[in-house]
């Protein structure tokens, strides 16, 4: 699945990534047994992705989006884009499910 990522740095400028997700585990919860709350963990998300590419764009004087060339060491950024990519498809996974919520048929409405 590909994803846009997008950040804003110290400079105000717009980082756009474009993200290919590779793999993603939904993970449980964590669920415990006897007196110790650390008896059983559960297992977190992971997610593993890679940046295709990345743009920046900046606002000048005049409000128009230009684009600004230099490099990018996205290496910085990947906690953040993890986290992005996570709470995205959260919100397809929800979306999904809500989808399928229809109105129950009133068997008695006869």
């Amino acid at each position: 699945m590909n994803f846009e990522v997008e950040y804003f740095d110290n400079e105000d400028n717009l980082l756009t990534f474009y993200v290919t997700v590779t793999d993603y585990s939904a993970g449980y919860p964590a669920k415990t047994w006897g007196p110790w709350e650390d008896c059983y963990e559960g297992c977190p998300e992971e997610i593993d992705f890679t940046v295709d590419s990345v743009t920046i764009t900046n606002v000048d004087e005049d409000g128009n989006m230009v684009s600004v060339d230099k490099p990018v060491d996205v290496s910085e950024y990947y906690s953040y884009i993890e986290e992005k990519l996570l709470e995205q498809i959260r919100e397809l996974k929800e979306d999904e499910c809500h989808e399928c919520d229809y109105p129950e048929p009133d068997y008695y409405d006869y």
